[in-house]
């Protein structure tokens, strides 16, 4: 976390292009070689992905467990298993690109936040979730990066990502919804058609597998009911982080409508992907797995208070660069103690 986060310091303080770029790289190594380096030990899915790639490799006899992903996921792994032969340096370059996808968009944003505080929040929030959900958070890093071509309003692009990333995690096709939310902000439009829009969005949340069915997509939330719901069950937990998730969509509710952003229209469009992902990833306080849904759309909230920290209030953005450091940590190392997510204890697959 402090490599990563001096070199980010240095990125943005830095005048020239060229030592921009080395040290964003440099950003990038720093958080994609240790996860890429991991052993099968570190992280409670990494064993399974390996074991995955193994049985794409050339020769191998015995189940092919690669074939059980979605198409694309399943022709990625023969392809990189067929050039690099070994499956842990497969999750090497899954972790290399992931890490790619991120820390290019986060820097492509730099004007609207701060960079290196973004790092930190990247790290703390979501950094070791990608030793464990390693397909879903590849599929969320691909709509994140094609995120730039949907603000300028490029829709059919973003489409090509969402449809790619699906490809990687069939969870991805809910991206769809940045696109009527992006509408929603930057369109000047009537009362009645806004109604209408929103009315679109929340059809869609409800009624998508209709039409998925009918054009020959098998609809994710099928999976999740039928799969995540079921093999979980109800268990209630509200305890200290739902009612922070609460305080957030409330304080979401108030920053909405003020000004003192960079870049104002920009601003609410992440603030709305970010409540629409906190009250999506919610229902993960009933049905434990469910809440992973609502990733696509909160993984923003690096950018949201990445934002809020270089807001025109100086006082107040301070205090809550305070409160982000101290929380952040905190959830840091209640993830890692007891190694609650099997990354601890860490070690490389290389002897």
């Amino acid at each position: 976390m402090i490599i990563s986060l001096f070199f980010a310091f240095i990125a943005q303080k830095s005048k020239t292009t060229k030592m921009q770029r080395i040290f964003v790289a440099l950003v990038i190594l720093s958080l994609a070689l240790p996860a890429g380096l991991r052993d099968s030990s570190v992280g409670k899915d990494t064993w399974a992905y390996i074991r995955a790639f193994q049985s794409a490799s050339a020769g191998y006899q015995g189940e092919l467990f690669y074939t059980y992903y979605e198409n694309g996921f399943s022709l990625l792994i023969k392809i990189l298993i067929m050039i690099l032969k070994e499956p842990y340096y497969v999750n090497l370059f899954i972790s290399i690109l992931t890490n790619i996808l991120i820390i290019k968009t986060l820097w492509t944003f730099r004007n609207n936040l701060s960079f290196s505080f973004s790092i930190f929040l990247y790290y703390t929030l979501y950094y070791f979730e990608t030793y464990n959900i390693l397909r879903q958070y590849l599929a969320i890093a691909i709509i994140f990066f094609g995120m730039k071509f949907l603000l300028d309003q490029k829709y059919v692009i973003f489409l090509a990502f969402v449809l790619l990333a699906s490809s990687i995690h069939r969870s991805a096709i809910i991206g769809i919804l940045y696109i009527p939310i992006d509408i929603l902000i930057k369109k000047k439009l009537l009362y009645r058609h806004k109604i209408l829009i929103l009315f679109f969005i929340l059809s869609f949340a409800f009624f998508h597998n209709y039409v998925l069915d009918a054009i020959g997509l098998k609809s994710v939330f099928n999976k999740y009911i039928t799969y995540y719901i079921h093999k979980s069950g109800i268990n209630v937990n509200l305890g200290f982080f739902f009612v922070v998730r609460l305080a957030i969509i409330i304080f979401s509710l108030y920053v909405l409508r003020k000004k003192g952003f960079i870049d104002y229209e920009f601003s609410k469009f992440i603030i709305l992907l970010n409540l629409l992902g906190t009250i999506l990833t919610m229902s993960g306080y009933i049905y434990t797995f469910t809440g992973r849904i609502g990733t696509y759309f909160l993984f923003n909230e690096i950018i949201f208070w990445s934002m809020l920290i270089k807001i025109k209030d100086k006082p107040l953005a301070l205090l809550l660069k305070i409160v982000f450091v101290m929380l952040n940590l905190f959830i840091l190392f209640n993830n890692l103690n007891g190694s609650t997510q099997g990354q601890m204890p860490y070690k490389i697959f290389l002897r």
